[in-house]
């Protein structure tokens, strides 16, 4: 079974976003727990430099989430931010 483990810095910028976009987000991280192998149908990426790190796109928003190695599944989400020039 997968888990989702949220920081507590995610929780807080999931709450200062427009509510369309929680519920949008909630729904994919929702999805990619239920069914991780969906990967290309949730447009997410695997970051750059980034070791075991991936973004998923929600609109004009990305959620930064890390694989931890060694345990079943566990995808911790890391951040989310807005998609600007200086968001990565």
């Amino acid at each position: 079974m997968t888990r989702v483990e949220w920081t507590k810095h995610a929780l807080k910028q999931l709450k200062s976003i427009p509510g369309n976009y929680q519920k949008a987000i909630s729904e994919k991280i929702s999805l990619l727990q239920r069914y991780p192998a969906l990967v290309a149908n949730l447009d997410i990426k695997k970051m750059a430099g980034g070791e075991g790190e991936f973004r998923m796109r929600v609109g004009d928003y990305r959620v930064i989430y890390r694989i931890k190695n060694g345990e079943p599944v566990v995808i911790t989400i890391q951040r989310i931010a807005r998609r600007t020039s200086t968001t990565y």
